[in-house]
């Protein structure tokens, strides 16, 4: 009887031991989702930043381009008319 008692013991204390495992467990998995998220937060945001700056430079050479150049050949900022 007493060995029963020890035994009933002994595998609670593994039962308890096994749920603190599990809620760790779920605590890493969660700080990791966490982590993730915010990581492909900020390279969306390094990506976003990066194409933003692409597309303004190619805005500019075309804002000046066009600015510059006339119809018929004639370019701003030159003495020829």
């Amino acid at each position: 009887m007493q060995n029963l008692s020890q035994q009933t013991a002994l595998s609670s204390r593994v039962n308890e031991r096994m749920l603190i495992e599990a809620q760790q467990a779920r605590i890493d998995r969660a700080l990791s989702n966490t982590l993730t998220a915010q990581t492909a937060k900020e390279l969306s945001a390094i990506n976003t930043a990066d194409r933003r700056k692409s597309v303004a430079a190619g805005n500019a050479a075309t804002q000046q381009a066009s600015l510059l150049i006339m119809p018929g050949g004639i370019t701003l900022g030159t003495d020829k008319q």
